[in-house]
């Protein structure tokens, strides 16, 4: 039954080998334990496109399996979900409108996307689709409307400008809840062009922090001692002026969520 038996599971292996190479999500959770030079199957169930082969209660007692075998069971079995591990990403929400800047949007969600965010582009407003048409006519779709972000966890919450966009952020009672809740908790909040005045300081959430706008009286006004700089980072907020600084902004959420050499990585990646 030796013979039998090394037959077989090299059978299994290969099978294992054709699926996790093929199609790894669909592998099982392989349980085992070893003691000495043994390797204990309780129920292995090995999966190929459809075809299944069951084994139950197979024991195996050869330093040969223990060591090549089971080794390459162990590596397989622990390869798939370090990366697709999504509680451990970080999560930025992106809200856009009709009339927002659209290069302000597609820049942040880009490259936020390039730095391994898990960005959600929420649609503002009334809309009875997911599509948004930006201030020169692009068109976003959205991953879902705002609503339905309320009760999500972010890491940051990035608010692109233009307008009429920025007053639509503005006046959303769901967003404006989501950015209160980002604030009270320390989270990271950043907005870009006329959405730092527009936004957040119509929703007091700026309060004394240096933050910069769109450098136009009409907004400036609504910042007390508004900041010239092309980015201004306060703490846990992130400020910027508009479209051609929108790289240098997105770069800037990239640092402060990812660390300075991943966002000289992107730099250098980007030609910026």
């Amino acid at each position: 039954y030796d013979k039998f038996y090394m037959a077989t599971l090299f059978t299994a292996t290969l099978l294992l080998l054709l699926t996790f190479i093929s199609k790894p999500q669909s592998l099982p959770t392989l349980k085992f334990q070893h003691h000495s030079k043994s390797l204990h199957f309780s129920t292995l169930l090995v999966g190929c496109q459809d075809n299944f082969i069951l084994f139950n209660r197979m024991k195996f007692s050869t330093s040969f399996i223990h060591r090549s075998v089971c080794n390459n069971f162990r590596l397989a079995m622990s390869t798939s979900k370090s990366s697709g591990d999504v509680s451990k990403q970080i999560k930025v929400l992106v809200p856009i409108s009709n009339g927002t800047e659209e290069i302000e949007a597609v820049t942040i969600i880009d490259t936020l996307v390039r730095a391994g965010a898990e960005v959600t582009t929420a649609i503002v407003g009334e809309h009875t689709s997911l599509t948004a048409t930006c201030s020169r006519g692009v068109k976003i779709v959205g991953d879902k409307f705002i609503e339905d972000c309320i009760h999500e966890n972010w890491n940051m919450i990035a608010c692109p400008g233009g307008m009429p966009g920025a007053t639509h952020l503005r006046d959303s009672k769901a967003l404006t809840s989501l950015l209160q809740s980002q604030y009270a908790a320390n989270k990271y909040i950043a907005a870009i062009c006329a959405s730092p005045a527009v936004v957040l300081s119509h929703h007091n959430l700026i309060k004394g922090r240096k933050a910069t706008c769109y450098p136009v009286p009409k907004f400036t006004a609504m910042i007390p001692g508004c900041s010239n700089s092309a980015v201004e980072i306060d703490g846990t907020l992130i400020t910027s002026q508009g479209p051609g600084t929108s790289l240098m902004f997105a770069l800037s959420l990239v640092e402060v969520l990812f660390g300075k050499e991943k966002a000289e990585a992107l730099h250098k990646e980007m030609i910026a």
